[in-house]
């Protein structure tokens, strides 16, 4: 124990340093707070909440995978990583396809005369 406290003023610099970033880091809005302030703001606050929980749940996937290991798989194996963007990146499109397809419907069946 002694040993430590003799060369804790060596390393205090250091110590300090990297606490600063970390404070400044934490301070900083990340892109997910810059998204849903100008969600709520814009949109309003039904979307601004479901944007937030969207974030959360994303954030706790993403805890789970680091619990389980499935990040360090994922970082050893890149192209499963890749695999799995791409075939997330697809269901999106179709989705949004299909929704596109929706309003359209909807909108043709609007202006038909009765």
């Amino acid at each position: 124990m002694t040993d430590f406290i003799q060369y804790l003023p060596a390393y205090l610099s250091g110590i300090g340093l990297s606490y600063a970033a970390f404070l400044l880091a934490i301070a900083s809005p990340g892109p997910n707070v810059l998204a849903l302030i100008s969600t709520l703001m814009s949109v309003g606050r039904k979307a601004g909440m479901a944007l937030a929980l969207g974030i959360s749940f994303g954030s706790l996937a993403w805890a789970l995978q680091l619990r389980s290991g499935l990040s360090a798989l994922l970082m050893t194996y890149a192209h499963a990583l890749t695999t799995i963007k791409i075939i997330g990146g697809i269901y999106l499109f179709c989705w949004h396809i299909m929704r596109l397809n929706l309003q359209r419907r909807d909108l043709i069946l609007r202006l038909k005369p009765f």
